[in-house]
């Protein structure tokens, strides 16, 4: 049966949003409008750009390029807070001022870790600011993360890290 459902979300003033799947994450999508025919299903997805934003910064680190992704993502004068307890002269919680001081600790934090298996993710976004929880495998096993970032011009000015 040939249009049996046509609508578009934005005329009625709702967004659908769920979880699918992206770069073998979970990514949530806003769907903008939905057409559903009895010949063809399509959508049309926009990847937010909190969430392009977030997929950038993962490929360039998962890429081993720190430098690059602390100078693109991070303010001049940004704080990150974490209780990252991985360094033994260092115990957590730990707060590291600019960007120069923020490439250290992810260089020393990718030294430490190794590497970054993603086996869950929930990711959500407002206005100016971006949230994720995780569960990864690295070389000190499987661990839980949680990392809250406040956006100021399309930089992180303040990164929260939480690690269990």
């Amino acid at each position: 049966m040939k249009g049996l459902l046509n609508f578009n979300i934005a005329d009625i003033g709702e967004k659908i949003k769920f979880w699918g799947a992206h770069h073998n994450l979970m990514a949530l999508h806003t769907y903008n409008s939905l057409t559903i025919t009895g010949d063809m299903k399509m959508a049309v997805s926009t990847i937010s750009p909190g969430r392009q934003f977030f997929d950038k910064h993962l490929e360039t680190i998962s890429a081993g390029k720190i430098d690059e992704m602390v100078d693109r993502d991070y303010a001049e004068d940004a704080v990150l807070i974490t209780f990252f307890n991985g360094f033994k002269s260092t115990p957590a919680p730990i707060t590291i001022n600019g960007r120069e001081n923020i490439k250290a600790f992810f260089h020393d934090y990718l030294k430490t870790i190794e590497f970054i298996d993603i086996k869950s993710l929930d990711f959500t976004e407002a206005e100016n600011a971006i949230f994720f929880q995780a569960k990864f495998n690295c070389k000190l096993g499987s661990v839980s993360v949680g990392d809250a970032w406040t956006i100021r011009n399309g930089q992180i000015a303040y990164h929260f890290g939480f690690w269990v």
